[in-house]
C-alpha cells in the first residue's frame, strides 16, 4: 500500500524539486482557493508565487451555476483571465468545435449553460421548447404529447445533461425518448454530483437523474467535467500544455479532482481545506489507485515550501 506524501513532512528541497519539474498548475476553485467566495489562507500568495516562477495557471471547476464572467470576478485576486477558467460548459463548447457539430442540442441544465451554448451559435432546445402548449390529463394525451415533442426534436444530434434544480419528469422523459428513438444521438454530461455541499444545507445533485437516464437508455454519458478524461485532453489542447507529469492538478475532492488528474496523467495534490478531511486521509477508504502524489492540509502548505524559490 503506497504511503501518502504529506507536504508538511517533506523538505523544502524535495517540494521545490517537484515544482521545478512542472510547467503548469491547474486549481480546483471551491475548497482549494475559495470557501463561500472568501479567499482561503495562502491561496493568493501561492498562485502569485507560481506565476512568478513562470508556471501557467488554470482554474478547473465543476461549477456550472455561475457564468464564466462571474467566476472570473470571484477569482479576480488571482489574476484569472476569462480563458484561464474551464468548467464543463466550456469543455463542451471546445468539444463541439473540435467535431464541427452542426445539429440541435437538447439540454437539461440551469440557464447559464443554455445561454453560453446558444451564444456560441448552437441551436439549444429544452423541454419547454418542445412541449405542446396544452396537455389534457389523460394517458392518451400524454402519449400524443410525447410523440409531438419527439417530432420537434428530430434534428437533435446531442443530448447534454447538467445540473438543473428545476429538472422534472418531462425533461427526463424527453431526453430518454430522444436517446432511444433518434439514431446516432450523442449523450454527454457535465459534473455528476450526488450532493452539493452548502453553508447551511446539502443540495441534491444531478447524479440521480443522470443515472436514471443512463440506466433506462442503456447509454453511458460522456463526462465533460471532472473526472472525465476527455476534459484533460481538451485542457491540454486549449492551453497548449505539456502532457503527463509536467502538469499538477490541485483539488480537494478525491473522486473528482484527484481522479481527474490521474485520468489525465497529471501529478496530483490533495488539499484538506474542502470536501476531503484529515480523517478521510488517515483512514483511507477510497480505492488505492486514487491516492494523490501529495497531500497538504491546505494550499498554504505548498506556499510554505516554495516561498523561497
Amino acid at each position: 500500500m503506497a504511503k501518502l506524501r504529506r507536504l508538511n513532512e517533506l523538505s523544502e528541497t524535495e517540494v521545490q524539486s517537484e515544482i521545478a519539474s512542472i510547467d503548469a498548475v491547474l486549481f480546483d476553485v471551491d475548497g482549494v482557493l475559495l470557501s463561500d467566495k472568501a479567499v482561503l489562507p495562502g491561496a493568493e500568495a501561492t498562485v502569485q508565487k507560481l506565476r512568478a516562477l513562470g508556471k501557467q495557471i488554470g482554474f478547473v471547476t465543476n461549477n456550472t451555476l455561475y457564468t464564466v464572467e462571474r467566476m472570473q470576478a470571484n477569482l479576480a485576486q488571482f489574476g484569472a483571465q476569462f480563458d484561464d477558467i474551464i468548467n464543463s460548459t466550456v469543455s463542451l463548447l471546445e468539444y463541439l468545435r473540435k467535431i464541427d457539430f452542426q445539429k440541435d442540442i437538447y439540454i437539461i441544465s440551469t440557464p447559464e449553460p443554455k445561454q453560453l451554448i446558444g451564444a456560441a451559435g448552437y441551436n439549444v432546445l429544452d423541454f419547454k421548447d418542445v412541449l405542446p402548449e396544452k396537455i389534457e390529463p389523460s394517458l392518451g394525451a400524454i402519449y400524443e404529447a410525447q410523440e409531438l415533442s419527439l417530432q420537434r426534436c428530430k434534428n437533435v444530434g446531442l443530448v447534454y445533461l447538467d445540473y438543473d434544480m428545476n429538472c422534472g419528469y418531462g425533461d427526463i422523459q424527453c431526453a430518454i425518448n430522444i436517446i432511444k428513438r433518434i439514431d446516432g444521438v450523442q449523450v454527454l454530461c457535465g459534473p455528476i454530483d450526488d450532493e452539493i455541499p452548502g453553508p447551511n444545507c446539502v443540495l441534491i445533485g444531478s447524479q440521480f437523474y443522470i443515472d436514471g437516464i443512463e440506466r433506462l437508455t442503456q447509454t453511458k454519458a460522456i463526462k465533460m467535467g471532472k473526472p472525465g478524461g476527455i476534459l484533460g485532453e481538451l485542457i491540454v489542447s486549449k492551453f497548449n500544455l505539456p502532457t503527463g507529469s509536467r502538469v499538477l492538478m490541485v483539488g480537494d475532492n478525491i473522486h473528482s479532482d484527484i481522479q481527474f488528474g490521474i485520468n489525465s496523467g497529471f501529478k496530483t495534490l490533495l488539499v484538506l481545506s474542502g470536501v476531503t478531511k484529515q480523517e478521510h486521509v488517515d483512514q483511507w477508504d477510497a480505492a488505492e489507485e486514487l491516492k494523490p502524489d501529495f497531500v497538504g492540509r491546505s494550499i498554504a502548505d505548498l506556499h510554505e515550501k516554495i516561498r523561497n524559490m
